[in-house]
């Protein structure tokens, strides 16, 4: 019985910011809130949702690292972000504290995944206004 209501619950409320529906009762934020977004193992997700890239004649794979995760300051310190999710269904990150809370569509609340330009993206949002988290 008690591995059935596990069952339930990982499928009502799953850890997964990517599975998170688009519209988020008061029920549903509530119970996010109580259970943060799962941690993912990168280096699998690497071979997963990477991206192959061709230029000036280089082969080369571009995904998520782990390194997005921290915000380096001025006075070299790192600072966790904490808001900061990587789904491993959909290959992207989310800001799930905006997720739950924003009430416009963003970058980060839709799932980004432009490798390329993830630093500053995720410095724009860090200074944004519209942030929640």
């Amino acid at each position: 019985m008690h591995n059935n209501a596990f069952l339930e619950t990982e499928i009502l409320y799953p850890k997964d910011v990517g599975q998170w529906p688009d519209n988020i009762t008061e029920k549903l934020r509530e119970q996010f809130l109580t259970q943060k977004p799962k941690d993912v193992d990168i280096e699998m997700s690497k071979s997963m949702h990477g991206i192959q890239v061709e230029d000036r004649d280089r082969r080369y794979n571009r995904h998520f690292s782990e390194r997005y995760f921290y915000l380096r300051k001025a006075n070299g310190t790192r600072e966790k972000r904490e808001w900061l999710s990587y789904s491993e269904t959909t290959g992207k990150i989310y800001c799930y504290i905006c997720k739950l809370f924003s009430t416009k569509k963003t970058q980060l609340t839709n799932g980004y995944f432009d490798w390329k330009n993830v630093s500053a993206v995720l410095n724009a949002h860090e200074n944004s206004k519209d942030r929640q988290c």
